[in-house]
């Protein structure tokens, strides 16, 4: 995926709405599949730290079972991805979180109108809240934080039927 493709979606992220139009949401972006690892193998080295402390963190996210899999050769946290986008903003302001989550679902939204996939990638987001280390590599300043995080690439199958939802809940005033 081309820097030039990154860099048109990411301007058409930049439509979202934002909350007084603030505008807060920055981006880290590995462009490429090895800068992608390099970011997964981070997370992996937070995932094994909090997994050899047997943590409550660890628990809740399955982490030694994700690290067992890191070590026989599968990529569970960044699925091998060719890129990856990450918005941060400040940890302090009107409703950066809701601004950041809105322009990841822009940029996801724009991926799928050029035949791109996106996958949410918490496991990203968690390591990030949790380690210092994670958001040093991902340049993201000691003022910020991570909100969302998106792995971009071609999908693997498409899908000929959309996956079926329940109905609104729907209380009516």
């Amino acid at each position: 995926m081309s820097r030039a493709m990154l860099i048109s979606l990411l301007q058409t992220a930049e439509y979202c709405p934002s909350a007084h139009n603030a505008r807060p949401t920055r981006w880290a972006v590995a462009d490429s599949p090895e800068k992608v690892a390099l970011v997964a193998n981070s997370v992996v080295d937070w995932m094994r730290r909090e997994a050899e402390g047997e943590t409550a963190v660890s628990g809740r996210l399955h982490l030694p079972g994700i690290v067992r899999a890191w070590d026989n050769g599968l990529d569970l946290v960044c699925r091998n991805a060719p890129a990856l986008a990450v918005a941060y903003g400040p940890q302090k302001g009107i409703m950066p979180r809701e601004d950041a989550v809105v322009a990841v679902t822009y940029l996801d939204l724009a991926a799928s109108s050029v035949g791109l996939g996106g996958c949410w990638c918490g496991y990203v987001i968690a390591a990030a809240t949790y380690d210092r280390k994670v958001t040093d590599l991902l340049g993201v300043p000691e003022d910020c934080a991570v909100y969302g995080a998106l792995l971009l690439g071609r999908p693997v199958r498409s899908l000929s039927f959309i996956p079926p939802r329940p109905e609104p809940t729907v209380r009516w005033i």
